[in-house]
């Protein structure tokens, strides 16, 4: 784990030389609209995915969790274009949130709709009303069509998850197992006891689920094939113990501390909100999911990093002093 988090480091850096070179480009503005785009090309291939093929959208992830988190994580990007004073890069950022949303209902990852609806909270606070309400009535008009067209392309399917959902909660409270929230309640119940019996190292990455599987075979129910368990810091706690769970939570907060404490510039409002949100929805996501040790989830949450920390103003060219000029090794 120190050779990846040194090499990530390493990475950073020298990308954030490279996108410094050319100082007077607006990273989160173009970061901000590539995430529109594609949350409105995700939405479009899981509409595909559910209305030709019937079945979850992935998007091409291979795991619709991961289709899902990704999804809310463009809705969220693209929200920082909300206060643009262009009326079309406002309305490409409402379209973003749209579709990121959507995409987010149609990969019926329960655990991620549940942290959109805080995404959405945080959303509408950083949003200025003033801006919002200058779009015309025929664009919303439009967006809402786009919604109830793609809500009826999936309401079978939408319709089976609530009624597993409600079906599974039944069995949790009657004290009966469940294939979906049942395992995930046992994975963590004894992720937990894994935990206690080794709570500075941990037992391993190797020994992780053969150590989860022994503690499951207690309770004489059968016991499935995991990876993990289902949430992540439970997981890297049982890998690494309470060292390597640290160091996760502060892989999450410093994007966000180094937003809040940078220079108090034009872009610090959208910097830090950019830095919020990314690090919100993979830790909340976290506890019912993945969130790193994924080539998809690490390489997003790494240079949404690195452009916070590139798109922070060099105050050394401020103040007229020369800016360190990038290596050609």
């Amino acid at each position: 784990m120190a050779y990846a988090l040194a090499a990530a480091v390493s990475f950073g850096l020298g990308c954030d030389t490279r996108l410094r070179a050319t100082p007077d480009l607006d990273y989160l503005h173009i970061f901000a609209v590539g995430a529109a785009v594609g949350a409105v090309g995700a939405l479009i291939i899981g509409l595909v995915q559910v209305v030709g093929f019937d079945q979850r959208a992935e998007g091409g992830a291979g795991n619709a969790a991961v289709f899902g988190i990704i999804s809310l994580c463009l809705a969220a990007i693209a929200s920082l274009n909300l206060d643009d004073p262009r009326r079309n890069y406002r309305m490409l950022a409402v379209a973003g949130i749209v579709a990121g949303l959507l995409a987010v209902v149609l990969s019926l990852t329960r655990g991620v709709a549940i942290v959109a609806i805080g995404v959405l909270i945080v959303i509408v606070i950083y949003a200025p009303r003033q801006r919002l309400t200058n779009a015309t009535r025929v664009a919303w008009l439009g967006l809402a069509v786009a919604v109830a067209a793609a809500l009826y392309g999936a309401a079978d399917l939408i319709a089976d998850r609530l009624l597993l959902t409600v079906e599974e909660l039944n069995s949790v409270v009657s004290g009966e197992n469940s294939a979906n929230i049942g395992e995930r309640l046992r994975l963590w119940i004894a992720g937990w006891s894994a935990i206690g019996e080794s709570p500075l190292w941990g037992h391993g990455i190797q020994n992780r689920m053969a150590k989860v599987s022994e503690l499951l075979l207690r309770d004489g129910l059968p016991v499935q094939h995991y990876s993990h368990a289902h949430n992540a810091f439970i997981t890297f706690a049982i890998d690494g113990g309470i060292v390597v769970l640290g160091a996760v939570i502060a892989v999450l907060i410093v994007p966000v501390f180094v937003a809040w404490r940078a220079p108090r510039d034009i872009r610090h409002r959208k910097r830090f909100f950019l830095a919020l949100q990314v690090s919100l929805i993979f830790g909340l996501c976290g506890l019912t999911q993945i969130m790193f040790k994924h080539d998809i989830m690490d390489a997003f949450y790494i240079f949404s990093a690195i452009l916070v920390a590139a798109s922070i103003t060099d105050m050394r060219v401020r103040d007229g002093a020369k800016a360190p000029m990038p290596s050609e090794d």
